[in-house]
């Protein structure tokens, strides 16, 4: 059989939801196991007081593959993983139309929700609040009610250098 973590899917820690709708999810960056994701998951949530959180998952294929896909998700091209991101908002505004998620992207977890984003009417983009740490492309002011990135230094991770017409638009 295939081997789990090289498929994209979307999971949650099964832990309680945050009341009022509200919804904390997150996207991983490339080179990211699923194991590794979940513990991110785990880290979030306990960071919440224990709530769940909704797993955006997009599988690694290893370095090459996984720059690659990176280069082209950050031109536009979806590569199979905006799917997950548009099925998590869909399914959280089919059950909190009045609320938006908060989304946590890191590294290529920030492309994937920038261009799932983008396919969402201004109305629902709105009402979510994105969090984007080390972002290998930046998400758009205009695409969410409210959004902060974290760079970190170059020494610890080029990937948040990369879209360099992201960087300075925002």
């Amino acid at each position: 059989g295939r081997d789990p973590d090289r498929r994209s899917c979307r999971f949650d820690l099964g832990r309680p939801e945050l009341p009022y709708g509200l919804r904390i999810s997150l996207a991983n960056g490339n080179l990211n196991s699923k194991a590794d994701t979940r513990k991110a998951a785990e880290y979030v949530s306990d960071l919440s007081g224990g709530y769940n959180v909704h797993v955006i998952y997009g599988a690694t294929y290893g370095p090459r593959t996984d720059t690659l896909a990176y280069f082209l998700a950050l031109d536009g091209i979806d590569t199979g993983r905006m799917k997950y991101a548009h099925d998590e908002l869909n399914e959280h505004f089919s059950l909190s139309p009045q609320v938006g998620p908060l989304l946590i992207g890191f590294s290529r977890g920030c492309v994937d929700l920038r261009n799932a984003l983008l396919m969402y009417p201004d109305e629902q983009r709105q009402k979510v609040w994105c969090l984007a740490l080390a972002p290998g492309g930046y998400i758009y002011k205009e695409t969410c009610g409210d959004l902060k990135h974290y760079r970190v230094p170059l020494k610890d991770d080029f990937v948040g250098y990369v879209d360099k017409q992201g960087a300075e638009r925002e």
